[in-house]
């Protein structure tokens, strides 16, 4: 019962923050694909151009 109390909770607070929060738009400067032994890993590298003129880079890893 906590599990899908908690799940459901999650869900709205996503649900909130995909509706109002804020956006961002980013250039994806790398994407690698890597093969491991139970299927692939993605890995992502992003750049934000932000408003006083500079950038920010961030790496994703996303594991399938």
């Amino acid at each position: 019962l906590f599990a899908a109390v908690g799940s459901w909770g999650a869900l709205r607070r996503d649900r909130a923050i995909e509706r109002d929060g804020a956006r961002a738009i980013a250039t994806v400067t790398r994407l690698e694909v890597v093969e491991v032994h139970d299927g692939n890993d993605y890995v992502v590298q992003y750049r934000f151009d932000v408003p006083g003129g500079g950038t920010v880079s961030y790496t994703h890893l996303s594991r399938t």
